[in-house]
């Protein structure tokens, strides 16, 4: 009875306000052959929007069910958002991502590095998408992928809406539509402006952009900025180790400020980054790691894990040959049983980014798809949803 009696309660004062804005049409109850059902539909021109009443105070994974059923046959070929209204006192906000992995039991969040559902430009592999950023949104979004990771990159220069106030205001307005997350960022400028082997007044001016770039994430709403000594900007040996060290402690006042992690992503044996770790012994410094780099150097899982698992903050998931290049998942040498079990017994908390090798030009959302059930298979055979993060 309570049931019936908050569900009427939400329907009534939704009616109530779109009669005092002189709306009264556009409000629909649904239900078909199929058991799908819908408390209530309100529409406001092309736009649909789902609404399920729950009497419960805690959300639970089986309020989206109908919301995602509903969405598939009732939303086709049009603009459509849901909600579920609640007994709870705290608001919660979820992507059509969010609820279909809440629906599966999952709370693992799966995103996939900015510019991979847009054909190469110029035989980048990676690099910011000048001009085309826009677009990637409503491709995750289709694509069930929650989150974008940024690039900020030379190629990006003067292009990336990073760099202004109004394009940061421009780049959460387009998220928001889609309902797709910026929370993190990958500096690849980094690779291509060093910190290590390199003078002292090129380090001060690098740390100065990198100090810059921290900023502007924090107003962008990205809590965490990977830095890549991978390539070019290579730790190569102790010299290289302690101005890698000194850099980031130059640079964590300004993290601090900005509430920004610095995930280092480095080719050291897991021996030499748990050294270099432990100079760097702060909350704000956190370690990606990244699947197919750690296959092509031939290092062992199990053995990294041991070594820093406990500091490891994301995951950049991708597969590659022992010494090789990138390939698709499952066909390099990454260990992900391994890779995973390790996850679950460190009690892993964080989101995973696909950086997968790329598939046939022009079928970008396709492959991302397909390597997303992939990511998928072996986050739910490990059941994550036991202690995974919330949404």
């Amino acid at each position: 009875m309570h049931g019936a009696i908050f569900d009427t309660w939400v329907v009534s004062e939704i009616l109530k306000h779109r009669a005092n804005a002189g709306e009264y049409r556009g409000l629909y109850y649904y239900r078909d052959r199929q058991g799908v059902e819908i408390d209530l539909g309100v529409e406001r021109g092309n736009h649909l929007t789902l609404v399920e009443a729950k009497s419960g105070q805690t959300a639970a994974a089986d309020f989206y069910d109908s919301l995602r059923r509903g969405q598939a046959v009732i939303a086709a070929g049009r603009a459509c958002s849901a909600m579920v209204v609640y007994g709870g006192a705290t608001a919660q906000w979820r992507s059509s991502a969010a609820m279909d992995r809440a629906a599966r039991g999952t709370l693992v969040m799966i995103g996939i590095m900015q510019g991979r559902l847009l054909p190469p430009m110029g035989g980048r592999i990676q690099c910011f998408p000048r001009g085309r950023w826009q677009e990637e949104f409503p491709l995750a979004a289709q694509a069930k992928l929650e989150a974008i990771e940024w690039i900020y990159d030379a190629f990006g220069a003067g292009a990336n809406p990073l760099e202004t106030d109004a394009g940061i205001l421009e780049m959460r307005r387009v998220a928001d539509a889609h309902r797709v997350r910026v929370v993190s960022l990958c500096a690849d400028w980094c690779m291509e402006f060093p910190l290590v082997r390199t003078t002292p007044a090129d380090t001060n001016q690098r740390l100065d952009r990198l100090r810059w770039l921290l900023g502007r994430c924090r107003q962008a709403g990205i809590t965490r900025v990977v830095l890549p000594f991978v390539d070019s900007s290579k730790i190569q040996d102790k010299a290289d180790m302690r101005t890698v060290i000194s850099a980031i402690t130059r640079t964590l006042l300004e993290a601090e400020s900005a509430g920004v992690e610095l995930h280092l992503e480095a080719a050291l044996s897991p021996v030499k980054f748990s050294d270099m770790l432990a100079s760097l012994d702060h909350p704000l410094v956190k370690v990606n790691y990244d699947s197919g780099n750690s296959a092509s150097l031939g290092y062992d899982v199990r053995e990294e894990f041991a070594a820093y698992g406990s500091r490891i903050g994301s995951v950049h998931l991708k597969d590659r040959v022992r010494g090789g290049g990138t390939v698709p998942l499952g066909k390099g040498n990454a260990d992900f049983p391994a890779l995973f079990d390790c996850l679950k017994a460190h009690r892993y908390k964080g989101d995973f980014i696909l950086q997968v090798a790329r598939g046939d030009s022009g079928a970008e959302l396709p492959w991302a798809q397909r390597n997303l059930q992939t990511a998928r298979s072996y986050i739910e055979a490990l059941d994550f949803a036991k202690y995974g993060p919330g949404t």
